[in-house]
């Protein structure tokens, strides 16, 4: 039986078998009591620093999630701040821009995948640094917040943001969104298989949350959308947050800018090759050079996410750039590859992988081969069979930062 062993945020195609009272409402919005269980399922902290190896020292405010989000953070009376991420992550820090003895009034939005919007308020608290112990770390509770679930969202132009958006550079499996704002936001963009008339399906597994990757509002926004189904319609939701907490949304059903259909595939697998890297067909993780965060292979960047067959999931490295690499032991042991493939992460200015080369278990290379985009999984046949249970993955060139597959 011929093998193709494939690494990546893996699609199926690769395997061969607010608001004011009169703001619309919006769908799967959740509740005040879901929203208030989700952050009491979460662990937020304020910690000061004064001996970080980064030298990244203050105070940060730290949030680990029951689920995976995209986050943002208002304090003071015009301050917006996010994580530099574009993906959801169950673990997030961010450094404030505050000053030891400031009086602090925090306020938590976070995005789910599902479309909610949860918001958490806490009471001003008044940042005392402390002497922070042997390791310069000091904790400050925040204390329990008021948490509500935003059902009722403006459109942008009921919230005062003029907004301009449109479609370009649409292929078989990405899409380029731009977005322009007379408003400084940071932008979250949820996108979907179009349900008819701009809805977004409910019933779509491989939704995906995105972000440009950013940390402080800006007015001119573009995302790469990746990993879409061939000639399939989407739609885009758009939900926006200002430097005053202001949460506006835009859906594709009331602009037809944010709908489009994928084109044809480009390129075909063999129907003879099948993917033994997958999770489902007994692939495992054999090691990896880090994990986002220091967390574990079932994190929300871990390894495992390279082999879970999901489009709108990717494993992360910890900053590793050239020095990554992942080795996947194949499901049924010792098999005979013909084909490897590799689908890069990107984070829009970094992260993104142009080379690797693939090792057998023994560690001789089966050849280097150039991934030339972010969009989809590049599969290569071998030049000639190799039998091997286990296949690694080096990151030969990148632009550097979180590279991961």
């Amino acid at each position: 039986l011929a093998v193709l062993v494939v690494v990546g945020i893996v699609v199926a195609v690769i395997v061969a078998t607010t608001g004011g009272d009169d703001a619309p409402v919006s769908p799967n919005a959740g509740t005040s009591e879901e929203a208030a269980a989700f952050f009491a399922a979460s662990d937020v902290r304020l910690q000061r620093h004064s001996q970080r190896e980064d030298g990244d020292d203050g105070w940060w405010l730290l949030l680990d999630t029951p689920e995976p989000v995209l986050c943002a953070t208002n304090h003071g009376t015009d301050t917006l701040q996010t994580m530099e991420m574009s993906a959801p992550a169950d673990v997030h820090g961010v450094l404030l821009t505050v000053d030891d003895d400031d009086a602090l009034s925090l306020t938590l939005t976070a995005f789910l995948s599902s479309g909610r919007v949860y918001r958490a308020r806490y009471a001003e608290v008044a940042l005392a640094a402390g002497d922070g112990g042997d390791d310069g770390v000091y904790d400050l509770d925040l204390g329990d917040p008021t948490a509500t679930a935003m059902a009722a969202l403006p459109t942008p132009a009921a919230a005062g943001m003029d907004v301009s958006v449109s479609v370009s550079d649409v292929s078989d499996a990405a899409a380029t969104v731009e977005l322009s704002s007379s408003v400084a936001v940071v932008s979250n963009f949820r996108v979907a298989r179009d349900a008819g008339g701009g809805v977004l399906d409910a019933n779509d597994e491989g939704v995906q949350l995105v972000r440009p990757s950013m940390t402080e509002p800006r007015e001119e926004h573009v995302l790469e959308v990746v990993g879409l189904a061939p000639s399939t319609p989407f739609a885009v939701q758009i939900t926006l947050i200002d430097a005053a907490g202001v949460v506006a949304r835009l859906e594709a059903a009331a602009d037809p800018a944010l709908t489009f259909t994928t084109t044809a595939a480009s390129t075909v697998i063999p129907d003879a090759w099948v993917n033994v890297a997958l999770a489902s067909a007994g692939g495992t993780i054999a090691g990896r050079s880090s994990n986002w965060g220091g967390g574990s292979d079932g994190s929300s960047f871990g390894a495992s996410k390279a082999i879970d067959g999901r489009g709108n999931t990717a494993w992360s490295s910890n900053g590793d750039g050239n020095d990554a690499w992942i080795e996947v032991a194949l499901g049924g042991g010792e098999q005979q590859v013909v084909g490897v493939g590799f689908w890069t992460r990107t984070m829009t200015s970094s992260s993104r992988t142009s080379r690797v080369e693939a090792l057998d278990a023994a560690g001789a290379s089966l050849g280097q081969f150039d991934i030339p985009d972010a969009s989809k999984m590049y599969s290569f046949a071998l030049d000639a069979p190799a039998t091997t249970g286990a296949v690694r993955f080096d990151v030969v060139a990148s632009n550097g930062g979180n590279t991961g597959a």
